[in-house]
């Protein structure tokens, strides 16, 4: 993703040249201090380019969440994907999409304010307790919903994983983390295939292509023209994983082999399981099309 990238333009007033003043972070908030307008209380959590701090807005007696960019993110691409972020949630309305209340720097931190999500992540979610196929797919709908109204917004995710959807208190999920997210069939202005790594390397990669590897379409590992289909295929992934306890793609004695799994997703090779969990098969069969390594053979939307 280039800064220059036409998809981050000045849609939303005000955003481009509020980030465009942010320089280095200067460390660590503690409770008690300030950013802008926020009194910070405590981190809540750490990401591979932000930190989240739960937040006071005394001005609206609420509490926010503060997405905040670390020091070694305060560089023209991370500010850029942060601008993304924001434009992306500056379009949608959606019950399904955590909503961004501001944006802005302070003292040199480019941050993102957004509602508390109690409930945490669906990925924390999914591991708290046994769920039953049932209880999955209906946390699951939700979220796709949430993708569903990006692509009415003509937005494409392009990271969509467990743990970029968030619960609020009434346990309904919500689609968060929007800063890779591309106008539908745009090709990522870094391109080029993405290295093998690791399935539970949850970092995104780098110099290449951008996302998290193991939900990633072959047309995204290849660097090419996202659309809806790229964010389907990552859904059908991560529900996959969640219904039935393994990766789509990863099984067998090579199922930790990241160059295998990825020459099975690029070439749409399904492994299903021994266990199928009692998932009846026509869910079964309606993710494995939602996996297809042809974007043209899978669900051309996630709404029907």
């Amino acid at each position: 993703m280039d800064p220059a990238d036409p998809t981050v333009g000045d849609s939303v007033p005000g955003f481009a040249d509020t980030l465009s003043l942010a320089g280095s972070d200067v460390g660590v908030l503690a409770p008690g201090e300030r950013l802008g307008r926020y009194a910070i209380e405590e981190i809540i959590g750490i990401g591979g380019m932000a930190t989240v701090y739960a937040a006071r807005d005394p001005q609206l007696g609420r509490a926010v969440a503060l997405k905040v960019l670390r020091s070694a993110a305060a560089e023209p691409r991370a500010r850029a994907e942060l601008l993304r972020e924001a434009q992306a949630l500056a379009l949608l309305s959606d019950p399904h999409v955590v909503p961004v209340f501001d944006v802005g720097v302070d003292a040199g931190r480019v941050f993102l304010a957004m509602p508390v999500m109690p409930g945490g992540t669906l990925g924390e979610w999914l591991e708290q307790a046994p769920r039953s196929w049932p209880q999955i797919v209906a946390m699951f709908l939700d979220a796709g919903r949430g993708l569903q109204a990006a692509h009415e917004a003509g937005l494409v995710h392009g990271d969509f994983k467990p743990g970029n959807v968030l619960l609020d208190a009434d346990a309904r999920a919500k689609v968060v983390d929007f800063g890779l997210a591309r106008r539908h069939g745009t090709a990522r202005a870094i391109t080029g295939p993405a290295p093998a790594v690791p399935l539970s390397d949850v970092r995104t990669v780098d110099g290449l292509v951008r996302g998290t590897p193991a939900y990633m379409a072959p047309e995204q590992l290849r660097g090419g023209a996202l659309d809806a289909r790229t964010d389907v295929f990552a859904f059908c992934v991560a529900l996959w994983w969640a219904l039935l306890g393994s990766h789509p793609f990863a099984a067998g004695p090579d199922a930790h082999d990241a160059a295998a799994v990825r020459a099975r997703v690029l070439q749409g090779r399904v492994v299903v399981p021994r266990d199928t969990r009692g998932v009846p098969p026509a869910l079964r069969r309606a993710l494995q099309r939602g996996l297809q390594a042809d974007p043209a053979a899978r669900w051309p939307a996630m709404a029907p």
